[in-house]
């Protein structure tokens, strides 16, 4: 499948792929580790800093609508650190549960979503991620 986008754009249209599809990027990269033999150990925070990076091209390509993007994520975070303090010794029955998913998961798609808002050609980088992922 030949995909014919200006780069840039390709490129932004696969950084919002991979941050949407990161739980089961995560998954792929550990059961491919574990067939190999490798350890495994540090396969998500691997992934989580190449998502960031991904994620640092759109904020400093669109540096104008990073300050509203970080509204929502700022108030989810303050939520976070208010039950944080509410909670107090019991907090780690709540963030054993949501950390990963807010902060791995919700928080960058989120981000990547707000900040592109062009969202033409999705199909074909879509299309083709998906083959690419269930294959």
């Amino acid at each position: 499948m030949v995909i014919s986008l200006t780069p840039s754009h390709k490129k932004e249209l696969w950084i919002l792929c991979f941050v949407l599809f990161f739980e089961q990027i995560n998954y792929c990269a550990h059961v491919l580790m574990m067939t190999l033999g490798l350890p495994n150990a540090f396969t998500t925070e691997i992934l989580f800093l190449v998502e960031i990076f991904f994620l640092l091209q759109i904020i400093l390509k669109y540096k104008i609508r990073f300050l509203s993007a970080m509204i929502f994520p700022i108030f989810v975070l303050l939520l976070y650190l208010l039950c944080w303090v509410a909670l107090g010794e019991n907090f780690h029955y709540v963030s054993g549960n949501i950390s990963e998913r807010l902060f791995l998961y919700c928080l960058p798609a989120y981000l990547c979503v707000y900040m592109l808002r062009d969202f033409t050609d999705l199909e074909k980088v879509l299309n083709f991620f998906c083959t690419f992922i269930l294959s």
